[in-house]
């Protein structure tokens, strides 16, 4: 009565699922066997990239690579945070998986992780922890006056469009801070349009103007959209002036006469 062991050390089997099967044969013993399912898999490693940073409400992308000395690897990777909460799963295809994802809440540091499941016959891995930055989203300010060189007395049509291209965020909002000369004055964005219209205030002389329009992100979007300004500059040319004439006598007067004439700018 006792335990006895027998050990075989095989060679290198094939990939794939196996059955082990151990027989037990004795002159006083009744014969008995026993079966055991055994896979070999081959080692894998997986590696995890992003095009990080990324704008709040862009695109994030997320390449996994899983290699393995045994061949290319196949089958599903999924895409976790840190704490192991799943944000997707994506196919193989070429030993690469790419996961996209936009709907980060917030900008900040999102720690993400990609566990490779494994296959038939390749083992599963994980990479470690990518730190993936998402940033302030650029914001866009186009400045466009109606005449492009106004003449000086007038007050020209001044249009600021803001714009983030972002087809995810709706249309910018919050306020355009335009400042020339001495005076400065703020304009809510149309929410509509992501625009202002405004006409500007006669300057104080003819020649070059500096212009600073500026893009005022909401109290509650200050971390996620960037505050941004543009310097630029127009030109107010002199006015041409109407000049009329008026004579008394009109048409002809005699000789030795006095003549008014009278002239109105």
């Amino acid at each position: 009565h006792g335990t006895n062991v027998a050990t075989l050390e095989t060679g290198v089997l094939a990939f794939g699922a196996h059955s082990i099967t151990a027989k037990f044969d004795s002159d006083y013993w009744s014969p008995s066997q026993a079966t055991k399912p055994l896979t070999v898999r081959g080692k894998t490693t997986t590696t995890l990239s992003s095009n990080g940073p990324t704008p709040w409400r862009d695109t994030a992308e997320f390449t996994a690579t899983v290699t393995s000395p045994s061949g290319t690897p196949g089958g599903t990777v999924t895409f976790t945070d840190a704490a192991g909460n799943v944000y997707g799963t994506a196919q193989l295809s070429g030993g690469k998986a790419v996961f996209k994802k936009w709907d980060f809440p917030d900008v900040g540091t999102y720690r993400v992780v990609a566990r490779y499941e494994g296959g038939d016959t390749m083992a599963p891995s994980t990479s470690a922890v990518l730190d993936h930055s998402v940033v302030a989203t650029s914001v866009a300010i186009t400045p466009t006056l109606t005449p492009a060189t106004p003449a000086y007395g007038t007050q020209p049509a001044l249009r600021v469009a803001v714009t983030h291209g972002m087809t995810r965020l709706p249309v910018t909002v919050g306020k355009v801070r335009i400042a020339y000369e001495t005076r400065q004055e703020d304009y809510d964005i149309d929410p509509n349009t992501g625009t202002i219209d405004t006409v500007l205030v006669p300057v104080s002389a003819p020649g070059a103007v500096a212009l600073n329009v500026a893009y005022i992100p909401p109290a509650n979007q200050t971390a996620r959209l960037k505050q941004t300004q543009v310097n630029t500059s127009f030109t107010i040319v002199k006015a041409t002036p109407k000049v009329a004439i008026t004579i008394s006598p009109a048409g002809s007067a005699p000789y030795g006469a006095a003549v008014t004439i009278k002239a109105d700018v």
